[in-house]
């Protein structure tokens, strides 16, 4: 179906949503891509992209197959307003954001808990298939997501070839739903890092260039494997999404409630009941915009 300029606009928002989402530690652009409803899309988009790059290297060295069948394996409608959004608030997110977590720790935590806690209750209500086997999947994927969240490994000076793993690691992180990208940085001890090395790229470039490569080979490689398990075993994969995303949930949201006075606490509070409300309306109109059309 073609995409009308409103399409895109919204694609566009999707995008910002997430790359904001990627900055804050705790919360995965994956989890706001289920949210926005736009989650498999994405996934095959990326799994996509893997498929030209192999055609355009079968065709520079064999001659196999032609431009015209390479170029349209990319769903580009989707993917160019999609990733302008991400890194346009990428861009301007690792400006502002991490203050904001300084300052407002409390709201925001509550807020995405509550995002958090209503798209896993969206992701298990679209089960289709649910049996014994879905469900261990699920407390599997709580389990998972429960012990990374307690990992703290620290390292004063990485080597290019950690910054490499890290990316790579990273940027699985980010298109899975509840563990975060910018977590699996804190918890290796490089939020701050690659945050200082995003804002002095022309004095540590090599770094940004390990981390992308790393990142763009993870990200290829994981998600034609996601792919695959969202074609061939949808239930087991959601409902193990929807475990780890709640149990990955706990370590940051024990760091930001283990000091909070009692009126903090209320703002925590009175920000899940938001974040959970949020997720209901866009669900509402998500479902009355499919009704519409």
């Amino acid at each position: 179906m073609k995409k009308t300029l409103y399409d895109s606009f919204i694609l566009f928002f999707k995008g910002i949503l997430m790359g904001l989402a990627d900055v804050i530690p705790g919360i995965s652009g994956g989890t706001i891509a289920f949210i926005t409803g736009i989650y498999s899309e994405l996934i095959k988009s990326i799994n996509d992209v893997g498929d030209f790059l192999r055609g355009s290297i079968q065709k520079i060295t064999r001659n196999k197959g032609s431009w015209k069948q390479i170029f349209t394996k990319i769903n580009f409608t989707f993917f160019i307003p999609l990733i302008l959004g991400i890194w346009s608030a990428f861009a301007v997110g690792v400006l502002f954001i991490p203050e904001l977590l300084q300052q407002y720790p409390s709201q925001i935590m509550g807020l995405f808990t509550g995002l958090i806690i209503a798209t896993t209750a969206l992701l298990v209500f679209e089960v289709k298939q649910k049996n014994f086997l879905v469900y261990a999947v699920g407390f599997i994927g709580l389990l998972i997501g429960f012990f990374i969240s307690q990992i703290t490994i620290t390292t004063t000076i990485p080597s290019y070839l950690f910054i490499f793993f890290i990316g790579a690691l990273s940027i699985c992180a980010m298109i899975l739903p509840g563990i975060s990208g910018a977590y699996i940085l804190l918890m290796f001890g490089q939020y701050e890092f690659m945050l200082n090395v995003l804002r002095n790229l022309t004095q540590k470039y090599w770094y940004f260039v390990a981390f992308t490569l790393g990142a763009i080979i993870g990200l290829l490689s994981f998600s034609k494997l996601l792919n695959y398990l969202l074609k061939k075993h949808e239930s087991k994969t959601l409902m193990f999404l929807a475990g780890l995303m709640l149990g990955a949930m706990y370590g940051p949201l024990k760091t930001t409630t283990s000091n909070l006075s009692s009126d903090k606490m209320l703002y925590l509070v009175l920000f899940v009941v938001l974040g959970i409300l949020l997720v209901v309306i866009i669900e509402g109109i998500k479902k009355r915009i499919t009704h519409t059309f």
